[in-house]
């Protein structure tokens, strides 16, 4: 089981960081949690603070025991 999120699912957790007010597109960085987008989008165990998406326990067809 992978920590991280499939590629397009990524791609769209940034533009919803990059679209969003909160967003320091100088530091690249959240301005509600202070963390560097580009590495928390990443990962499946993070959420966005203000609730635009959400941590992924699994996905479909995902052995959750690997």
């Amino acid at each position: 089981m992978s920590i991280l999120i499939p590629k397009q699912d990524y791609k769209n957790r940034l533009n919803t960081c990059f679209d969003c007010p909160s967003y320091n597109p100088t530091l690249k960085q959240c301005k509600e949690c202070g963390c560097f987008l580009i590495l928390k989008a990443a990962f499946k165990s993070t959420k966005c603070p203000l609730g635009k998406w959400n941590e992924v326990k699994a996905y479909p067809n995902e052995d959750a025991s690997s």
